[in-house]
């Protein structure tokens, strides 16, 4: 079997090609994986710290609403003496704490 020197130095350099045209590839490949990999772990981290911001978040609303109940003590019945004409009424009014709504209640002699 005779082979053709130079048909094999063709097909030689065809594969020289080949085989650089693959690397180079291959390089990028691995490049631009490595790129996405370093994003990926750029947005977890970006999502850690923001779900940790709002933990902190709700955490400090928490110790504020409690330290305004606890320390504060707010109340939740006041009754007020008020004077209407010559006659003094006792009204009873109710502060509701979570949504600072005023309830007042009036005796039977004014409702009417």
């Amino acid at each position: 079997m005779k082979f053709d020197l130079e048909q094999a130095a063709v097909e030689a350099r065809q594969c020289a090609d080949l085989l650089s045209q693959a690397q180079y590839h291959v390089a990028n490949a691995r490049k631009i994986d490595e790129q996405e990999r370093e994003q990926r772990r750029r947005q977890e981290e970006e999502r850690e710290a923001l779900r940790q911001k709002h933990l902190q978040e709700q955490v400090h609303t928490q110790t504020h609403v409690d330290t305004l109940t606890d320390t504060h003590q707010v109340p939740t019945q006041t009754h007020v003496d008020t004077l209407t004409d010559t006659h003094q009424v006792h009204t009873q009014t109710h502060v509701d704490t979570l949504t600072g709504t005023l309830f007042i209640t009036l005796p039977n002699q004014f409702t009417n």
